[in-house]
């Protein structure tokens, strides 16, 4: 009895055009501060990460309307902790409004973020070797 082996393999890789995200920087709670700095982040381009950090006090991010309050599909960092680190993808243009939520009524723990662009379109490469094993027998006696 001979037994052939064929087996394919396919990498697939999803790339997103190179974006200049060098302009953007942490936002981050000031040690025994409640306030976030920078509070405004402009010219964000689409498709760069924003990554907020604090270290000491009780914070979190959520992203708001233009009141500050919660929007059901909007970002957001989790129940409020004594440190943490959060990163968000925009993706698409336009003003996004974000709070900590036990200091929302402070008007140093909100924020806004100013994105431009749209992101482009994920490039996708796929490769796909072939590798035929031929000759692979086995013999059942």
């Amino acid at each position: 009895m001979k037994l052939f082996l064929l087996v394919i393999v396919a990498l697939v890789g999803v790339t997103m055009a190179d974006i200049d995200c060098s302009g953007v920087v942490d936002i981050i709670v000031p040690t025994g501060e409640n306030r976030f700095s920078p509070a405004i982040q402009s010219d964000v381009p689409a498709g760069c990460w924003v990554t907020w950090r604090w270290d000491t006090g009780f914070h979190n991010v959520v992203q708001g309307d233009i009141s500050f309050f919660e929007l059901p599909d909007g970002f957001r960092s989790g129940d409020p902790a004594k440190e943490g680190v959060f990163s968000y993808r925009f993706l698409t243009e336009g003003d996004y409004y974000y709070y900590c939520e036990p200091h929302r009524d402070s008007d140093t723990m909100v924020g806004i973020i100013r994105v431009v662009g749209n992101a482009p379109a994920a490039t996708v490469t796929v490769f796909m070797p072939l590798v035929a094993l031929a000759g692979v027998v086995s013999m059942w006696m």
